[in-house]
């Protein structure tokens, strides 16, 4: 499995200690189970975003082209409206 897909293997195994910490916080809070907790965390967030590295980016691709038009959208709605203002209060259009 590691050779064939080493992404989900780290996901699949961080999740699994993160899964343990939380239990052993939940059991014996204390600092040491609270630092395995965190770092076990931490190490499965960076384990689930290697895993989804290429949908994260895709997301975040067309992320920006909708932010872009969106942004195009609202400056093509000012510059009509700017145009139609200064129209109104020109006495001399």
């Amino acid at each position: 499995m590691i050779k064939e897909n080493p992404s989900k293997f780290a996901t699949d195994l961080t999740g699994t200690a993160f899964s343990a910490s939380m239990t052993a916080l939940t059991v014996a809070p204390n600092p040491v189970t609270l630092g395995l907790a965190v770092g076990t965390g931490l190490a499965y967030g960076g384990a689930l975003i290697w895993d989804n590295h290429e949908a994260i980016g895709k997301g975040l691709s067309e992320a920006g082209d909708w932010i872009g038009d969106r942004a195009s959208d609202v400056k093509d709605g000012l510059t009509d409206g700017a145009k139609k203002l200064g129209s109104a209060l020109n006495p001399f259009d």
